[in-house]
């Protein structure tokens, strides 16, 4: 076989720099193609914390006490009084979960033991939550 007539080798630096290009565009590509499977099998609410939680993303303390004080300022009793939260905080070098308590659990739990989700029981941090609705 004559190497004159192979049409198949590369015969010089562009064709190395398209097939990196090429490889670039086809990880982005997949990149976005698992974000869009992500967001639409789990939720796009939801995407974010699955993201986060590959990356190790420690508490949400803060995140969680918002979100129950705008619940009770919008007066939205299923949001403060039925929807579960997942409060994620440290204890000593552990990252503790606890993801079976609704805002109204929370305050009044506030700074008590409760049940973790792996079973120990552990004491909430002092949660500032103030509201006066009545579930």
């Amino acid at each position: 076989m004559n190497k004159k007539n192979n049409r198949f080798l590369p015969k010089g630096k562009k064709g190395a720099e398209l097939t990196i290009g090429t490889i670039v565009i086809i990880v982005l590509a997949l990149v976005v193609l698992v974000v869009l499977i992500l967001g639409f099998t789990g939720g796009w609410g939801n995407l974010w914390g699955r993201i986060s939680g590959f990356f190790g993303t420690g508490e949400n303390v803060d995140s969680v006490v918002q979100a129950c004080q705008v619940a009770c300022t919008t007066e939205s009793t299923h949001d403060y009084c039925t929807r579960k939260r997942t409060l994620k905080f440290e204890s000593g070098d552990d990252l503790i979960r606890v993801d079976t308590l609704s805002c109204d659990e929370l305050k009044e739990n506030s700074g008590k033991a409760v049940t973790d989700s792996e079973g120990a029981d552990v004491t909430l941090p002092a949660l500032n939550i103030e509201c006066d609705m009545s579930c």
